[in-house]
């Protein structure tokens, strides 16, 4: 944003775009005991949930959100996390991420990256946060 009216407005449909995914994650949970963004079930296992396409297009998103959307671009406003204010939104990431080869999928510290290096203008430096961004860090894997 280029002003800070165009900032507010967007900062407050990052946070109405980030509740009500928690929201509905929230009622899932509650309800279905529904570990994705919609119900796919095996249909060997009814007790079995599949990731879905929704799920797989809004991960990128969110695995940015705390490394890059957040610090960067300040979206959704000063210290907005999905770590620190979305626990079922967390909950869901950690879910999604492992999920298949979903890990192998996401080079973590190539998509942090690429903003902070080719974004001159948010960041005439080039300065990448460090450490790099990790699973770990994110909270998304056990540390061994």
């Amino acid at each position: 944003s280029t002003t800070q009216s165009a900032y507010d407005r967007a900062s407050a449909k990052v946070r109405y775009g980030l509740d009500r995914v928690e929201q509905h994650l929230a009622e899932a949970e509650t309800k279905s005991s529904q570990p994705f963004l919609l119900s796919h079930h095996d249909h060997h296992d009814d007790h079995h949930h599949s990731i879905t396409e929704p799920d797989i297009r809004l991960l990128p998103t969110i695995l940015r959100f705390d490394s890059v959307y957040g610090p960067l671009f300040k979206a959704g406003g000063a210290g907005l996390s999905i770590r620190a204010d979305y626990p079922h939104l967390q909950r869901w990431l950690r879910r999604c991420w492992n999920t298949g080869a979903i890990p192998q999928t996401i080079d973590l510290r190539q998509a942090t990256e690429s903003y902070y290096k080719q974004l001159f203008p948010l960041n005439p430096s080039g300065i990448v946060p460090t450490p790099s961004v990790t699973a770990q860090s994110m909270g998304l894997e056990e540390i061994e």
